[in-house]
Parts: structure tokens; C-alpha cells; sequence
């Protein structure tokens, strides 16, 4: 009889940790996911819930794993950027209407954490919602095959009805482009071997006019401009930081 009990109670305590490992595990794939999503408006990509029991006991915690609440906050904050800057390459293009940064953005960030490039990314947001019959698509100019969702042409401004095939690849690569530099940027200052920045632009008719009153100059990191330039008129600007060391 006593052996039985101890036998039965050796078997539930290894029960117990093969549970408790196997919920370890999964939490910790949970964190290990990119720090994109958390916004209460990016459902594409909420984060996932940790494996609780017991009234909401998880054993993440029993084995000390980050809570929930810091990932959350550090997935907004990302989320926060994409977003400024996607806001700001439809602004600068003035090809898509502002408010669509509300269904675009999303797109845009889930796109990039798949590995998408800018135009499967533009590819997708173009033929967001119903497609368009072809007597629509003709009244747009676009061949009949062209694949365009109702949603996004309707997103469109007058500007961006005149190239809706190519609308949605501008503000895209914009976004994007902003957004490498903007990371690029904060390497630079985090470096004390860069004692300067300077702004590379692309030679050539895709120079902007910004860039080019811009060039041989030499900023603090701190200081240095945010790319794209304000007042830059490429339709992709291809401008970069280079570090200057000391």
C-alpha cells in the first residue's frame, strides 16, 4: 500500500513537469515572435495568449518569464514608428488619402515581418477589397486584368487615380525607406567611433533638390536631418546616412 502511494505520487509529480515544461516552452516561442503588433488596431497580428491554468495561473511565470505587459508596450512602440512614417510617405506623395494609414499600415508591418518585399507589399494593399469589374477599371485607365480592390481606389486622391497601379509602391517603398534609415540613424549615434553624419543621394535625375543643397555637409548624429528630407520631391527617395568616424 505505501509503495503504491509513493509510486503514485513519484508519477503525478512527473506529470507535473512534463506540463510545466511543455508551458514553458510555448511561452517562451510567444516572446521569441517579432516585436510587431499590440495596437488595438492591428488584429492581423495580435499577440498571442500565454498558456494559463488555474484562474489565470501561468507557469511562465512560476520559472520567471517576462510578463506580458513590457512586450505589449515594446510591440507598440514599433508599431507607433511604422506608423508615423507610413502617415508620413502618403502626406509626402499625395497619392493615398491620410486615413487609409488605418487599414494600410497594418499591411505594410505584417508584410515586412513575413519578409515580403515593397512590391508584393504594394501588390497587396492595391487589390485590397472587392475587385474592380472592368467597366471601373476602364474608367481608371487600367488594363482589364489589373488586379484592384474597391477599397483601395477609393482610398486613392484625385493625384493617385491618375497611377493607381503605381500609388500604393510609392508610399510603400517611401515607408519603407524611411523607416531602414530611421534604424540606420540610431546605429550611427550609438557608435562613438562616428564623430559625423553625412547624407549620400543618388546621382542623377532621381536627385531631389534637398538633397543637393545637402551635399558635403556634415551633422552631429544628434543632429542629423531625418531621411526622407523635408522638402524632397523624388517620387523614391534613395538618399542614405554614411557615418563619419573620428
Amino acid at each position: 500500500m505505501a509503495y503504491s502511494l509513493i509510486f503514485g505520487l513519484l508519477g503525478g509529480l512527473i506529470v507535473a513537469g512534463i506540463v510545466a515544461f511543455l508551458a514553458y516552452r510555448a511561452s517562451g516561442r510567444d516572446e521569441d515572435q517579432d516585436d510587431f503588433g499590440g495596437d488595438e488596431d492591428d488584429r492581423l497580428f495580435e499577440p498571442k495568449p500565454k498558456f494559463r491554468l488555474f484562474g489565470g495561473f501561468s507557469f511562465g511565470s512560476l520559472f520567471g518569464r517576462k510578463t506580458a505587459a513590457p512586450t505589449v508596450e515594446k510591440r507598440s512602440q514599433k508599431v507607433a514608428g511604422w506608423r508615423k512614417e507610413i502617415q508620413e510617405a502618403c502626406d509626402a506623395t499625395g497619392l493615398i488619402k491620410s486615413d487609409a494609414v488605418n487599414w494600410i499600415a497594418p499591411l505594410i508591418i505584417d508584410g515586412h515581418k513575413r519578409g515580403s518585399d515593397d512590391h508584393a507589399i504594394a501588390s497587396k494593399i492595391s487589390g485590397w477589397g472587392n475587385a474592380l469589374c472592368e467597366d471601373d477599371k476602364a474608367k481608371l485607365g487600367v488594363r482589364a486584368d489589373a488586379k484592384l480592390g474597391r477599397e483601395y481606389v477609393e482610398a486613392l486622391t484625385r493625384k493617385g487615380r491618375t497611377r493607381p497601379l503605381a500609388a500604393a509602391y510609392f508610399v510603400v517603398q517611401r515607408a519603407t525607406h524611411a523607416h531602414s534609415q530611421s534604424e540606420r540613424l540610431k546605429h550611427l549615434r550609438d557608435d562613438e567611433a562616428v564623430e559625423g553624419v553625412e547624407i549620400i543621394a543618388t546621382e542623377g535625375a532621381l536627385t531631389c533638390l534637398a538633397a543637393q543643397d545637402m551635399e558635403g555637409q556634415v551633422f552631429e548624429p544628434e543632429k542629423a536631418p531625418a531621411l526622407p528630407l523635408r522638402r524632397c520631391d523624388a517620387e523614391s527617395c534613395r538618399c542614405v546616412y554614411q557615418g563619419i568616424d573620428a
